[in-house]
């Protein structure tokens, strides 16, 4: 049992990341940089629109475990554009370009994923339609999460355990700023004959080339361990214990025992026990003559 967990801080901008190794299809566009997005350590691994195939950087720190074929992944990352497969947590992976073999878990277009491969050819194993989650998102232009939020960060927690005849696979996707859901969105067995048994690369990967891909951070628990959870040091705004007659955000708000005349967050707000006069107010886009107005007393 272990645990394994990366930034990429000090790493050289414009270099390849001195702890992650490329598999699969040959990367040209994939560096350590500095895109100045709220990210940890002023660093990302970023995936750039240059490269095709399946271009896929897997975690050396965890690649010597013995018992790394029982492992969870937690991964932050971000999305320049709203389309497929631009972020994909990957485990048990083996194999080369064109015949790839692991789990995947993915937002694909509108459905959050579980896929196997062997040698290349893929079986969904279960999915879900991400507009069925719960929506944090007070903005008329968002339907709940009918896709990943293009410029946003979001989590992934994924888990494969079983060695034997059953494979256990469990996954949650969540909008960085709110708790991560208590229960796996995911949970699903691979009892199949082409079932992956095997221990092999742990990483992050990406399919589609309409956009950038950032990886902000990485951690790998193995054979039972929890993958650790990291210290948010974004630019979200958190107040706690607060009085204040105005409060405003330009992006997330984590607002907790507040009591404040204006509060107010140009993105996503949390709020925990506040009184508030006015919590949200925020306006529509400039096509309409709609606003949104809530006025809480709690």
């Amino acid at each position: 049992m272990a645990t394994y967990s990366t930034t990429f801080v000090g790493q050289t901008t414009g270099a390849n990341s001195t702890n992650f190794t490329d598999r699969y299809s040959s990367e040209t566009a994939v560096s350590i940089e500095n895109p100045a997005l709220g990210e940890h350590d002023d660093r990302v691994l970023q995936f750039g629109t240059g490269d095709s195939g399946w271009i896929f950087q897997s975690f050396d720190d965890v690649d010597g475990d013995a018992n790394r074929a029982n492992s969870e992944i937690l991964m932050k990352y971000r999305i320049s554009a709203d389309d497929q497969r631009h972020a994909i947590a990957t485990l048990r992976a083996s194999g080369s370009a064109s015949s790839e073999t692991c789990y995947t878990v993915y937002v694909n277009d509108d459905d959050f994923t579980i896929e196997r491969f062997n040698s290349g050819s893929g079986v969904v194993l279960a999915s879900t339609p991400t507009e069925t989650f719960p929506s944090p998102f007070l903005k008329p232009s968002y339907d709940d999460f009918a896709k990943e939020r293009p410029n946003e960060w979001h989590w992934c927690r994924a888990r494969v355990n079983g060695t034997g005849a059953t494979v256990t696979i469990q996954a949650k996707w969540w909008v960085d700023g709110f708790s991560e859901p208590n229960e796996w969105t995911l949970d699903t067995s691979d009892t199949s004959a082409s079932r992956i048994t095997a221990a092999g690369w742990t990483g992050f990967s990406k399919r589609s080339f309409t956009g950038t891909s950032y990886l902000d951070c990485m951690s790998v628990g193995t054979d039972g361990d929890t993958a650790p959870d990291f210290t948010d040091t974004s630019n979200t705004l958190r107040v706690t214990n607060t009085s204040a007659q105005a409060l405003r955000s330009g992006g997330v708000a984590r607002v907790t025992n507040t009591s404040a005349q204006a509060l107010r967050s140009g993105g996503v707000a949390r709020v925990t026990s506040v009184y508030a006069q006015v919590l949200v107010k925020e306006s529509a886009p400039a096509s309409t003559t709609q606003s949104i107005q809530c006025i809480i007393m709690t």
